[in-house]
């Protein structure tokens, strides 16, 4: 897992969620491209149109 960043959730219809991502890679290098685990929310929740947008945390701003 890579370092704690913070992710912004946007699901169409409901408020916004602010929760914890890891990088990770999920699959051998260079094939894969760079996924996120995100905590607190289901993959359930994630319906069409959603948008999530990651960022590294600072020092001062951690979650």
């Amino acid at each position: 897992m890579g370092k704690k960043l913070r992710a912004e959730i946007r699901i169409p219809g409901r408020a916004i969620i602010e929760t914890t991502a890891y990088k990770d890679w999920p699959y051998p290098r260079p094939v894969a491209y760079e996924g996120y685990f995100l905590t607190g929310i289901e993959r359930a929740d994630l319906i069409d149109g959603t948008a999530i947008n990651v960022e590294l945390l600072s020092n001062d701003r951690q979650m």
